[in-house]
């Protein structure tokens, strides 16, 4: 079996080979080749060997000494150390890959084997009845809801100054949370100045938004300040603040009430001085 390519280390061949001229060169290394091929030997014949250098007799009978030093010369044949333990070890890896080969092979027929017999099998009979339903474990529900398509949804922006809920919306709230027209009006003023100011102001569902701010309020106790004689109407709400006015504010003596601020142009102008000091009256007698 011949070795499918010669390896040649240049470090050694240079190293043994530095007296040899160009011409011997040629003639050694076409000496190795044919080797090589011919399985590890080739014939002590001087006519068969000037052949394989290929060179006359008549030169290779001068440059035959110093080529031959090389390999181990028989009175047969000629052979060479490094090449033969270097063919052997090619010979053994070709041997080996054959017989792994040959293994792969066995086991894909063995498979295809296996394969004919199955599809030669007869199919099964349905039966008429139908199949009995299988039950859905939780897992094949979150799998379900994993692949479902997810709802489209619009791009997201501020509440705009004049924005205001659905009269529906707005009657749920005040169901829902027990508050007045007055206390979701401060609210809503309070979540349209946050919503133009804050960084992430910008909502895709307002009345959404607007519903968990009103969850937020009652959590805080913002709602159910209402005074006894009624629900407040708008003018009730300060429009610099959102906060509601009514008859449960703090005392005249406090002087955060609107009522009892300095009635200065620094705190606040002449118009809301006249409104604090009116529900003042109202909510004090």
């Amino acid at each position: 079996m011949s070795a499918p390519f010669l390896p040649l280390y240049v470090g050694d061949y240079l190293r043994d080979t530095r007296g040899l001229t160009a011409e011997q060169h040629g003639a050694y290394l076409l000496l190795l080749m044919s080797m090589w091929s011919a399985g590890g030997r080739l014939p002590n014949d001087d006519r068969k060997l000037a052949r394989f250098a290929s060179c006359t007799p008549s030169r290779w009978a001068k440059i035959r000494g110093d080529v031959l030093s090389f390999f181990e010369v028989h009175e047969a044949e000629i052979g060479h150390v490094r090449l033969g333990s270097e063919l052997e070890k090619a010979q053994e890896k070709s041997i080996k890959r054959a017989e792994a080969g040959s293994k792969g092979g066995q086991a894909k027929a063995l498979k295809d084997k296996v394969l004919g017999v199955a599809n030669a099998m007869p199919e099964p009979c349905h039966s008429s009845e139908p199949e009995p339903e299988k039950k859905r474990t939780p897992t094949d529900v979150g799998v379900e809801r994993a692949r479902a398509p997810k709802p489209k949804t619009g791009r997201a922006s501020r509440l705009a100054p004049d924005w205001r809920p659905s009269p529906e919306t707005w009657s749920k709230l005040k169901e829902a949370h027990r508050a007045s027209d007055g206390e979701l009006e401060r609210e809503l003023v309070k979540a349209r100045n946050w919503s133009a100011s804050a960084a992430n102001g910008a909502k895709v569902n307002h009345e959404a938004f607007f519903a968990n701010w009103c969850l937020t309020a009652e959590e805080g106790g913002k709602f159910g300040r209402a005074p006894p004689g009624g629900p407040p109407n708008i003018l009730d709400v300060d429009p610099r603040t959102g906060d509601l006015l009514d008859a449960r504010q703090p005392s005249r003596q406090d002087r955060s009430y609107p009522g009892n601020r300095p009635s200065s142009p620094r705190d606040f102008d002449p118009v809301l001085a006249g409104v604090a000091s009116a529900f003042g009256r109202r909510a004090h007698g």
